[in-house]
């Protein structure tokens, strides 16, 4: 390698990662050499440029070693910048050939100052790092950490990463850097010098000249330039910058404690004299103050500012983030909290409820589930509301199988037109028997199609068996209501309502239907001769025994008194006919005796049959009446007899 006259150090790009970028050396025409140092980071890597003069004889010139560890200072420094962030948009470092003037970074060889020869060098007098102090831990910044921000939006922003850039920019470039706000408080720096920690910020005098200007000198920093001078009231000189987050002006970067020309000798010695400093080691303190070219300083100063602005930006937008994650984080916290809440206060209420609170829930393949159930489940079903929650295949053999077809079919139909699904059916329940359950719930249709039905399930079993229990005593009441209660047989009622429907039905078919009305010879002599119950009960014996010749849909009735009537339907004139005279004949065979009838010894009856088609010109009436006539007919030829007419559809009857 050549001799070195000096280093500059600047980012040259950014680019996507790439692994051919292994670094490289190259010469160029005009003297220079230039090196390029890759830094790796997980998306990116960040080039590094080192070049370097020579040829000059006059410059001072730096070893290799000086040259390899200017190269680590530098690969560092960006490290460390990258450390922050892996994807940045910092305008500084678009830089696309080297600086005119570059940075000139003079290495000490031996305790061998080195002049340089270059004209507009950064340093006039050289500063000493070694002896420089940090201020992190003094006491007078400790109390000033106490108080808070005086602005708002610098409470969300943390600075402190770059401390650790500040002390590596101080090794490299010989000046101290630190971000101060507007209270004075330092919220991240290099090391000072010693001047300024050791004597100036240890004095209560001093320390408030200091504090002054510091909080004074921020305010007032924004005018025409970009940065500002000043000279502290302790005689040192700063630089600062003002750092604008969000359009705000939330504090400074301070660039300082040198000198731009010799120091004012008679200023520092009344001020050692003053606030009684040590002279030997005050002056030794002012001795290591460097003297800098002052047309170096906005070239850096742009720098540091850019680097403070992403850092501030990344570190506000890092700590909104945070401060949303947590929000949001406690937002969940809290709604979740209301939910177990809810479900808690469900569970109780469902526990008071006799029943089962419960959704079900059919997905598009198919399948079934109960997301929610109420404890009641184990009482009606004998599953718990988990055995449940994926899968309903344990609660379906409780199901009555006969009742299944039916329950699934009416879901899939409230699946489909989103109506209310409700449905009665049976479960077997072990030890219990056959119970019955009614469910009732609202389907609603979901975004993936799905359907989820919310309702509630109660036990119907005694509402069952009350209805079973109503309904044989409405039968009952019924049967009693259109039998006659002393012979067993149909009454007046029932021979009414069934004579109506069935002359309506034969009316629409033109079929024949047939009348036999029945009376019981002389059966007032019999009541008088062997009284009320003996004639109750030849009532009952004659009931039976027409009953028994009367199939269904045949009627046999009581018609009133000792009369009785029989309803034959499809029954032309002839079947009747011979039924009447089966019946006749039956009931002389009973031979119950009657010893005042003036036909036989024993019970006989009289009958009169009519049959004809249910014309529009005939009606119930003309038939009844009719069959009343030829009874009537037999009772005036004898008794104990059959007469017969056909019932035509004009206005007269055949007798035939």
């Amino acid at each position: 390698m050549p001799d070195i006259d000096y280093i500059s150090g600047y980012v040259l790009k950014i680019l996507p990662l790439k692994r051919q970028h292994a670094g490289s050396v190259a010469k160029h025409n005009i003297g220079y050499h230039a090196l390029t140092i890759p830094l790796w980071t997980n998306k990116f890597v960040l080039l590094i440029n080192l070049t370097w003069l020579y040829g000059h004889k006059r410059i001072k010139k730096i070893r290799d070693d000086s040259f390899s560890i200017t190269q680590q200072v530098l690969t560092k420094i960006s490290y460390n910048l990258l450390q922050q962030q892996t994807s940045w948009n910092m305008p500084f470092l678009h830089i696309k050939r080297p600086p005119k003037h570059p940075m000139v970074v003079f290495m000490q060889d031996d305790h061998k100052k080195s002049t340089p020869t270059v004209a507009q060098a950064l340093f006039k007098r050289f500063p000493s790092t070694a002896h420089m102090r940090d201020p992190q831990d003094a006491e007078w910044k400790r109390e000033l950490d106490k108080q808070c921000s005086a602005h708002e939006l610098l409470e969300l922003i943390d600075f402190s990463p770059l401390t650790r850039i500040f002390h590596n920019f101080l090794e490299v470039v010989g000046l101290p850097v630190s971000i101060i706000d507007f209270n004075a408080r330092v919220l991240a720096s290099s090391k000072w010098q010693r001047i300024c920690s050791e004597f100036h910020r240890t004095n209560r005098q001093t320390l408030a000249r200091c504090l002054e200007c510091d909080a004074v000198f921020a305010r007032k920093i924004l005018g025409d330039k970009p940065y500002a001078t000043y000279r502290c009231h302790n005689g040192l000189t700063d630089c600062a910058v003002p750092i604008i987050i969000e359009g705000q002006h939330v504090a400074n970067i301070f660039v300082g404690q040198f000198f731009f020309e010799q120091p004012d000798m008679d200023f520092f010695t009344r001020q050692q004299k003053e606030f009684g400093f040590d002279k030997k080691a005050y002056f030794t303190a002012l001795s290591e103050v460097p003297i800098v070219a002052e047309e170096k300083i906005p070239a850096i100063l742009n720098l540091l500012s850019g680097l403070a602005h992403q850092i501030g930006q990344l570190s506000l937008a890092e700590k909104r983030s945070r401060a949303a994650y947590a929000s949001v984080e406690q937002q969940v916290i809290d709604r979740t909290r209301q939910l177990q809440s809810s479900h808690k206060l469900l569970n109780k209420l469902s526990s008071q409820v006799p029943g089962v609170i419960y959704q079900f829930h059919l997905r598009t393949d198919g399948t079934t589930c109960m997301p929610y159930a109420s404890e009641g489940l184990r009482d009606l079903f004998g599953v718990s509301p988990a055995e449940v929650q994926e899968n309903v295949d344990t609660l379906l053999p409780v199901i009555n199988q006969h009742d299944l077809p039916r329950i699934w079919s009416a879901m899939l139909e409230s699946a489909e037109v989103q109506e209310v699904w409700n449905e009665e059916f049976r479960v077997n329940m072990p030890g219990k028997g056959i119970q019955w359950r009614e469910g009732t719930a609202s389907p609603e249709r979901l975004p993936d199609g799905s359907t989820i039905w919310h309702g509630f399930i109660q036990d119907i079993s005694e509402r069952k068996h009350i209805e079973a229990t109503l309904a044989e005593a409405r039968h009952r009441l019924e049967a009693l209501s259109i039998t006659d209660s002393l012979t067993g047989i149909a009454n007046r009622r029932q021979f009414d309502e069934v004579l109506d429907r069935e002359y309506q039905h034969h009316e629409q078919t033109a079929g024949n239907l047939a009348l036999i009305f029945i009376d019981i010879d002389y059966f007032k002599r019999y009541n008088d001769n062997y009284g009320h119950i003996a004639g109750d009960e030849c009532l009952r014996k004659v009931a039976h025994c027409i009953a028994q010749h009367v199939q269904f849909p045949a009627c046999a009735a009581r018609f009133g008194g000792e009369e009785f009537a029989c309803i034959l339907p499809d029954a032309g004139l002839e079947a009747a006919t011979v039924l009447a005279e089966q019946i006749r004949l039956a009931i002389m065979a009973l031979n119950i005796p009657h010893a005042k009838s003036c036909v036989a010894t024993c019970v006989t009856v009289s009958l009169g049959v009519v049959s004809g088609q249910c014309f529009p010109t005939n009606t119930i009436a003309k038939m009844v009446r009719a069959a009343d006539a030829q009874l009537y007919n037999a009772k005036d030829n004898g008794r104990n007899r059959v007469e017969y007419t056909f019932l035509s559809d004009t206005d007269g009857e055949q007798t035939v």
